[in-house]
């Protein structure tokens, strides 16, 4: 089992100082789509390259931190990106092009939210596939880490496959 720790936090827009440090569960889904914010990401991931509709609006975000600081300096969460998935929802456009998901500490989404991060702590860790159902197109999940043995129980009852 990994070790819980906290990570900091850092606002880049209006100051550059730590926010008090976070730690796993601080963040969730405020668009009700799924329990877990963590496995949010993972479907987010998921269609990462795949133009989803919210893609222009964190393309913006992601400028306007850049013009404030050089988030490849920070070992930390933004906290501006991590809020901006939280309130993300996903349209059934978005949701039906994810075939295929990978629960892995080098996806992508995570070097968005945290860009030095070393994957060592569990602050990303999935804990529900609830909400799987609004992926229609799922086939598969390659479980490489971050999550628990309940996680992948619900993925094969809802009838997709897991590898590991």
């Amino acid at each position: 089992m990994r070790k819980e720790i906290e990570i900091p936090v850092v606002e880049c827009l209006g100051k550059t100082e730590f926010e008090p440090y976070i730690k796993k569960g601080d963040f969730i889904d405020k668009s009700g789509m799924f329990e877990d914010y963590n496995f949010k990401l993972c479907v987010i991931d998921a269609i990462w390259n795949e133009n989803p509709s919210f893609e222009e609006a964190y393309q913006e975000l992601r400028a306007k931190v850049r013009e404030n600081c050089d988030i490849y300096d920070l070992f930390a969460v933004i906290k501006e990106f991590a809020e901006f998935f939280e309130e993300v929802v996903l349209t059934d456009e978005d949701l039906a092009k994810v075939t295929y998901m990978t629960f892995d500490g080098g996806n992508e989404i995570y070097c968005q939210l945290h860009p030095n991060w070393d994957g060592e702590d569990e602050i990303f860790d999935i804990t529900s596939a609830k909400g799987i159902e609004k992926l229609p197109n799922l086939n598969c999940v390659d479980a490489v880490a971050m999550y628990t043995d309940e996680v992948l129980d619900e993925i094969t009852k809802a009838g997709i496959e897991v590898t590991e």
